[in-house]
């Protein structure tokens, strides 16, 4: 029996859609045949996390990879440009279909809908369906480096460190202006600017700023982890970088960049470590010395969101739908 994964990921439509289905891959990977059906998907990607670890297949952008496909397989489908069409036409092979959804659209179709925003619930999904619900902080979905590497945070009583990202896809004039704003706080000795592959720009300037910025890029999972230890708060925006932050217990001053995002940004603002601060379009507005204290007064850190997730979770739905 093989899952495949139907997914891409690029600086135009972001990572974390990638991201999350190579998390879920992770786990699965002892007990299942794993194949990821990509159409335009950056290189970097690939070689980092597909490359000599999972079979991968590139496909134009109609659907003929079908053909692949058995009734005794599993297709995850993952982003948001797949129609109900996409779904009927997997489900024609026989194959089981495990649908990743965001905004709770029309799961009708799917035979397990997975959907790790905190406080989703059965009650948000108005179409008819038979589907498995997967829902909530159960099934979060990040990479199995952030598993392993969870440990106990003590909230610092001053922030010192900084660690800033603001996803894969530019927005060097907004992380620009955070930067600036932060120099200017006292006791700040480290900013840790983790940037996509397409930020080039700016690098100069920035750096140039202050010398107490570090900029990084191209990590692996284990370095970020250790930028994220190393820090006392993130600044983040709302995706798959946040919720592995604050998994590993960063307290948290969170953006949102699109209305595609807004939703987890809703649900990541009810946790007590997560502070939100809107729309980064609104950054220069921001006194970001008050929104730190604020954060830090907060003193909320491991407060059980995720204290019922395991990746066992995920092994249990796969071995249910391969029966």
């Amino acid at each position: 029996m093989s899952v495949y994964f139907r997914v891409d990921g690029n600086f135009e439509i972001g990572m974390g859609h990638f991201v999350r289905c190579v998390s879920i891959a992770q786990i699965l990977k002892t007990k299942y045949n794993i194949c990821f059906i990509l159409h335009n998907t950056n290189e970097q990607l690939i070689s980092n996390y597909l490359l000599d670890k999972f079979n991968y297949k590139n496909t134009s952008f109609n659907n003929e990879w079908l053909s692949l496909l058995t009734k005794n397989d599993i297709v995850v489908l993952d982003g948001y440009k797949f129609t109900i069409q996409d779904q009927k036409e997997i489900k024609a092979t026989g194959a089981k279909l495990v649908l990743i959804d965001d905004f709770t659209h029309d799961v009708s179709v799917a035979d397990a809908v997975i959907n790790h925003q905190l406080y989703a619930t059965a009650a948000d999904y108005k179409s008819k369906t038979n589907a498995i619900l997967c829902l909530g902080a159960n099934y979060l979905m990040i990479r199995n480096s952030f598993i392993k590497s969870k440990k106990n945070k003590v909230v610092p009583s001053q922030c010192k460190s900084v660690f800033l990202c603001l996803g894969g896809s530019g927005l060097e004039a907004e992380t620009k202006a955070i930067i600036e704003k932060l120099i200017l706080i006292n006791g700040i000795e480290k900013i840790s600017l983790l940037v996509g592959e397409t930020f080039e720009g700016s690098k100069p300037d920035i750096l140039k700023i202050d010398n107490r910025i570090k900029i990084y890029q191209s990590l692996s999972d284990l370095e970020v982890i250790d930028l994220i230890n190393d820090s006392d708060i993130g600044i983040v925006i709302a995706s798959t970088i946040a919720y592995e932050a604050l998994y590993l217990n960063l307290p948290l001053l969170l953006f949102f960049d699109t209305p595609l995002q807004v939703n987890f940004y809703n649900s990541l603002c009810k946790v007590q470590n997560v502070l939100g601060l809107g729309l980064i379009d609104d950054v220069k507005d921001i006194d970001f010395l008050n929104q730190i204290e604020v954060l830090l007064d907060l003193n909320a850190v491991g407060k059980g969101v995720f204290d019922n997730f395991s990746p066992n979770n995920f092994i249990d739905l796969f071995d249910k739908l391969s029966v």
